[in-house]
């Protein structure tokens, strides 16, 4: 092997960091190449080459890129990935020197090869690596507009599901209707349960789009297409092209984040500046602790590798601090619990990579925790402070008690099961085979795959960002599936990693029985909930007939297309139709199934027959044993919720006109006598999915001998604009 340098142009005060070995290993006839950073020199190597700097750049003295060839040229590299591997073939004469680039640094090599071998990269990329990359970018925008159109599709058509999102919408309405932005309420209560973030975000769109569900909605989905071009804007430039594209489809085809995204919520928002906040503090991490360590994975772009471009020291963390603010604006103090676990998960890694005996070293825990400095925990305080005090001053001189409700809400929330939301130790583990449907299916692989390469830093900081967060909430007492979701971007990291690794056969984790066997109980999953509509047939009427049927054909035709590619070992075709699949799925759900089916419409359509009557007034209505908050936003937001016991408590001569009470409370809660007294409107019969799951009928009765007051002024309907 020879090398050519140049005289470089150096520029004072700069320098290029980069690892000091970097071993790669060329297949002599195919030319097949892969790299591993800080590997030690290669034992049959010819010679090291020192690459030429990029213009601008001083050199660097301890950079050497070790350049290795197969020393047997009658058999195939150990090193060669291909499938199949090179067939022996007799050896070459050698050949001249030629350019490489490698990691935007410009080489010579020379090595016995056939002079078809392809070089590793030329200074400027060839057109095939290029049309690569092209096709990748496609792909990523490709994936980014579908799941805009997936997460957009029937938000309009959907009515809101019980019973957080009429909480949410309600609140939102009062707000723009009293013009009160500060302290959030449910009708006469006081809505303690998150800060005002995502109800501003609510009413902004519902000022400038009008009062209806996909106004409410809409800062979810935004929120979420954010993340997604979030995550592929860094994941593209700092490991790579294919990692960047599968991550992000892997992500953005997940079932709760769908539902995140369609929900108009606060997870999708809070997602959006919790993965922010993460992926600065690897910046930083990255940056501080291993600043010759690249993050560089997908090997077959090298010549798009990573830039190296710097930026200034205050910046990232700045990001970092305001993405957590706004997530205390969110959601509350939780936002710094979920990054802090995340810090000390990697601190216990980083211990354990500098060895068995590091654990009892006081010198390895303080390296591991040195760099915290560097997000600027000043920075941080001011920073949060600018953003939450304002808000926090106004609604304490507005209403003390509701910063009071705030605290120990959250409190609540690790100390006792809320609102009966209580798990099992090991909660979360079971719900993830759901939650993070249908990418489960790599779960497994991608955990042991990550662990095993937890030495290098882009793996480590996932498995982090995976760990430390899912202790945190395994320890609290109230249990909710979305709580893991924090972890997503991580695991689908892993995922994609996990994914390409098999695809270019570096290893077989879902090649094996194994995996195969797990796909056909997948496949078996994705049956039984292809049928999953039918089991409303013999129960509620009228039914989507056509909407069920094809419902039903695309989860079979989805079920089968990925287990036939997965048993072929065609990973590639095999992932692409376990995400688009579920687009598709997702998408005749939502488009078509849910909207032309009116037994989960249950509190619209009593709504509906209430408003059709004009009880819209204050004091016009109640609803008994029937309390779901759906009902209160599309009735308008005046009537008003009564225990189960109202009618042994209370005479007729406390009764308003109208009232909305199931049939169970007619037949054994109210007093027979009674029943002459009120006259049935209407009658809804439905699923009441948020009161476990049961098949309801809702009646609404009119009182027959309602006096209304001599003097009853006239007040605007609270449900209109």
């Amino acid at each position: 092997m020879s090398a050519k340098t140049e005289p470089a142009r150096a520029a004072p005060g700069k320098h290029e960091h980069t690892a000091p070995f970097i071993c790669v290993h060329l297949c002599p006839i195919c030319g097949y190449f892969s790299s591993s950073p800080k590997t030690p020199p290669c034992p049959q190597m010819s010679q090291s080459v020192t690459p030429n700097p990029r213009p601008g750049v001083q050199k660097s003295p301890n950079l050497t890129v070790n350049v290795r060839t197969c020393p047997k040229l009658s058999t195939p590299s150990q090193f060669c990935k291909t499938n199949p591997p090179c067939p022996p073939r007799p050896p070459q004469t050698p050949q001249t020197a030629r350019p490489v680039y490698f990691r935007q640094f410009p080489i010579s090599v020379s090595a016995s090869m056939p002079s078809s071998a392809p070089v590793l990269e030329p200074v400027q990329p060839a057109p095939a690596v290029a049309h690569r990359v092209g096709r990748l970018r496609a792909l990523l925008v490709l994936a980014i507009l579908a799941a805009a159109s997936l997460y957009l599709i029937g938000n309009a058509r959907v009515s809101f599901w019980e019973r957080d999102e009429p909480w949410y919408a309600q609140c939102t309405r009062q707000m723009v209707q009293t013009g009160d932005w500060v302290v959030p309420r449910f009708l006469d209560k006081l809505r303690a349960e998150k800060p005002p973030l995502v109800y501003w975000l609510q009413a902004t769109a519902v000022t400038l789009l009008g009062d209806r569900e996909f106004s409410y909605r809409l800062e979810a989905s935004v929120a979420a297409i954010c993340t997604l071009v979030l995550l592929a804007t860094v994941l593209w430039r700092s490991v790579g092209p294919t990692r960047a594209v599968w991550t992000v489809f892997i992500y953005s085809t997940c079932a709760l984040i769908i539902a995140s995204a369609k929900m108009c919520l606060t997870d999708s928002v809070l997602l959006l500046f919790v993965t922010t906040a993460q992926l600065c503090l690897f910046a930083i991490y990255r940056r501080t602790l291993h600043p010759a360590e690249s993050t560089w994975l997908d090997e077959r772009f090298i010549a798009a590798g990573p830039s190296r471009r710097d930026f200034p020291s205050w910046s990232v963390p700045l990001i970092l601090w305001i993405a957590i603010g706004l997530g205390g604006l969110t959601k509350g103090p939780v936002v710094l619990a979920i990054h802090l676990t995340t810090l000390l998960a990697l601190a216990m890694l980083d211990v354990a990579n500098q060895g068995p005996g590091a654990w009892k070293s006081w010198l390895a825990w303080r390296r591991a925790v040195s760099w915290w400095t560097k997000v600027r925990p000043l920075l941080g305080l001011l920073t949060i402070l600018a953003i939450n005090a304002p808000w926090l001053l106004m609604v304490y001189r507005r209403e003390p008690e509701f910063l009071r409700a705030l605290v120990h809400r959250a409190r609540e929330h690790t100390t006792t099961a809320v609102d009966g939301h209580k798990g099992w130790p090991g909660y979360h583990l079971v719900m993830i085979w759901a939650t993070f449907f249908p990418w489960c299916l790599l779960l497994p692989a991608a955990i042991v795959s990550g662990w095993k390469r937890r030495r290098h830093i882009t793996h480590r900081f996932a498995l982090a960002a995976v760990i430390g967060p899912w202790i945190f909430v395994e320890l609290w007492r109230t249990k909710l599936p979305h709580y893991v979701l924090p972890t997503f971007a991580a695991l689908a990291f892993l995922c994609a990693d996990v994914l390409v690794r098999c695809i270019r056969r570096e290893q077989d984790d879902l090649l094996k029985k194994d995996f195969v066997i797990g796909s056909a109980v997948w496949a078996m999953v994705v049956v039984a909930i292809a049928f999953v509509p039918w089991l409303a047939a013999p129960r509620v009427t009228p039914l989507p007939w056509a909407a069920m049927v094809t419902f039903t054909a695309a989860g079979l035709a989805y079920a089968a297309v990925v287990f036939v590619n997965l048993l072929r070992r065609d990973l590639a075709y095999g992932a692409a139709a376990i995400g688009a699949g579920m687009i598709v799925c997702i998408g005749i759900l939502f488009g078509w199934l849910i909207p032309q089916s009116p037994y989960l419409r249950v509190s619209e359509r009593v709504a509906g027959i209430v408003v059709e009557h004009g009880a819209t007034h204050p004091g016009d209505a109640i609803m008994v044993d029937y309390a779901e908050p759906g009902l209160a936003y599309y009735q308008g937001g005046t009537i008003r919720e009564q225990p189960p016991d109202y009618f042994t408590k209370h005479g007729p001569d406390e009764w308003p006109q109208w009232i909305v009470l199931t049939n169970d409370t007619w037949n054994k809660q109210m007093p027979p006598e009674y029943h002459s007294l009120l006259q049935k409107v209407g009658q809804v019969h439905g699923l009441s999915y948020a009161d476990r799951g049961r098949i309801e009928d809702v009646m609404i009765v009119r009182y027959r001998a309602y006096n209304p007051p001599a003097t009853q002024p006239y007040n605007k309907p609270q449900g209109s604009l």
